[in-house]
């Protein structure tokens, strides 16, 4: 861990727009990036423990966010990535016609590193490999922000098997591409997401909220009770 230092005076979110501009694949927009930025620092205001873990970084434009932050707020917490390097797995049944196909979000963990160089910001700790090899023992102990962003049923729901049990009292859950139709009138293009998310909830004290972020993006929400 990092030397602890004094509590910083707000930031600004300027760092949203730059990154959103910088994101030359639309991966992510600046509304997911705004919504990002007040969670997680309001997490690091309430003094959430734990560490903060991105499941699916591609090249790493949130991360980035996450380290500013981090950075500017929490300096003596870690940031963990975790992407198999190796593009997007096969899909399952439950990810119905996904427009994604095996191998897609492809990127190297060169790219990711020159995206935080490039906006001044310290590497993260890197797991390279696929979830299931990873996660079970790689994850900090306690968590106190995650993101996840496996596109596919089985990789959201291995991150949620694997996440949740660390994750300290009010620690925030952002779950991409989770889109509820009955909530947002927006095309629902990744359905195994909430199926994922649905099915892990069901038997759970917490509830997926919807998050809009964009003309056709929705987060997941979830705050660990």
């Amino acid at each position: 861990m990092k030397t602890a230092a004094e509590p910083a005076p707000s930031m600004d979110s300027v760092v949203v727009k730059d990154l959103a501009d910088a994101d030359e694949m639309a991966m992510t927009n600046e509304a997911q990036l705004s919504n990002h930025f007040h969670l997680l620092r309001q997490t690091l205001l309430a003094d959430v423990p734990g560490d903060v873990v991105e499941l699916g970084c591609f090249r790493g434009t949130s991360a980035v966010l996450f380290q500013r932050v981090l950075a500017h707020y929490a300096p003596a917490r870690d940031l963990h990535v975790y992407d198999s390097f190796e593009g997007l797995p096969p899909k399952s049944e439950a990810d119905g016609d996904a427009p994604l196909e095996e191998g897609f979000c492809y990127a190297t963990v060169e790219e990711l590193r020159d995206r935080f160089d490039a906006f001044d910001a310290a590497h993260p700790t890197v797991h390279e490999g696929w979830f299931e090899e990873t996660l079970p023992e790689e994850l900090p102990e306690t968590i106190a922000y995650a993101h996840l962003d496996g596109d596919f049923y089985d990789s959201v729901l291995t991150s949620l098997e694997a996440v949740y049990p660390r994750l300290a009292e009010g620690a925030i859950v952002v779950v991409d591409d989770y889109v509820d139709p009955s909530v947002l009138d927006h095309h629902d293009i990744l359905p195994g997401v909430k199926e994922a998310c649905d099915e892990f909830f069901a038997d759970r004290p917490e509830e997926v909220a919807v998050l809009a972020c964009g003309e056709n993006q929705a987060h997941g929400y979830v705050r660990k009770q």
